[in-house]
């Protein structure tokens, strides 16, 4: 996926970003009075993702909340095929990273100019430049030389707008992720569609290819 350019000029440069503001629509929610978000004891240590699209004016966002990032002790990390972005995007988006990656709580990934296929194909491009020999490749060694590498798998992936396909996302690191797909657009998507999700995973039976042994029946 592109990304444009959205440079603007150091004059109303402000303006600009508040009129964004306005019309952007992910990163931020806003909760009806009295509703709660999960807690971290109830979501424990759930990796989820969310599948959307990324808007074109992201540098503009980044710098609206990057404080708030900083704030909740996030690290901020970008992946996909980053030198083939804009020059003043790729900025913004190093510039978030550096801001951001001494941070030790939750890791933010973004996907830009992202594809699962692309990505599996620069991995092994990555593992014959290292001189990775064919026995010595494994899962686990493979997984190194990925976007994410050092970085866990996935647990749940959540799919908006009731799309029933992955669309080539993240495809070696949710070969185990357990799917809920709501109806709900992305620019809907609230904290309660999230705990929704949460809970329905809560109550998956993961068995990670395995088969569950069936009790003998008794005469």
């Amino acid at each position: 996926m592109a990304v444009k350019s959205a440079a603007s000029p150091k004059s109303g440069a402000r303006a600009q970003l508040a009129e964004y503001r306005k019309k952007r629509d992910f990163t931020r929610t806003r909760e009806p009075s009295g509703e709660k978000s999960p807690s971290p004891a109830r979501a424990g240590r759930l990796r989820f993702v969310i599948q959307k699209h990324a808007a074109s004016h992201l540098h503009f966002d980044l710098r609206l909340e990057l404080d708030a990032i900083n704030r909740n002790n996030i690290r901020f990390r970008v992946i996909g095929r980053t030198d083939e972005l804009s020059g003043d995007v790729l900025q913004e988006l190093e510039a978030g990273q550096e801001a951001t990656a001494r941070n030790t709580g939750m890791l933010f990934n973004i996907a830009l100019n992202y594809g699962g296929r692309a990505e599996i194909v620069d991995a092994a491009r990555r593992a014959i430049q290292a001189g990775v020999r064919p026995q010595d490749l494994d899962e686990r060694k493979f997984a190194e030389f990925l976007y994410t590498a050092g970085q866990p798998d996935p647990d749940l992936l959540i799919r908006t707008s009731g799309e029933m396909r992955v669309s080539n996302f993240l495809l070696w690191q949710i070969a185990y992720a357990e799917i809920w797909v709501t109806d709900t657009l992305w620019p809907d998507f609230r904290r309660r569609h999230l705990l929704e999700a949460v809970l329905a995973y809560q109550k998956r039976d993961r068995r990670y290819g395995g088969i569950n042994p069936t009790p003998a029946l008794s005469r």
